[in-house]
């Protein structure tokens, strides 16, 4: 089922239930989003408060974004390049042969 790698029962149900409760959770999602999209969008004045917010929410999110963007790249790059401190389980390399 996985090729080469090899996994217990235990993980390989684990994973199929995580990937099962995530799509579950993106279909309720969808469904809360139809359902709040379907309502009356307010008066003109409510409509230009929820813009106001919705500028400020976006500058927000954005700045947030450029802040923590550098850091995740560092930490993509040292997990990538940590299998050469400590290699995966079942493919040790053989640098202390003796």
């Amino acid at each position: 089922m996985f090729g080469t790698i090899s996994a217990t029962l235990f993980e390989i149900i684990s994973i199929w239930g995580v990937l099962f409760i995530a799509i579950l959770g993106l279909g309720y999602a969808f469904l809360l989003k139809t359902q709040i999209m379907k309502k009356d969008k307010g008066t003109k004045e409510m409509q230009e408060v929820w813009s106001a917010i919705r500028l400020g929410a976006d500058a927000y999110l954005n700045r947030q974004l450029k802040s923590i963007l550098p850091l995740i790249g560092v930490l993509t790059v040292v997990l990538f390049l940590s299998v050469y401190v400590i290699p995966p389980a079942g493919r040790r390399l053989n640098v202390l042969k003796i």
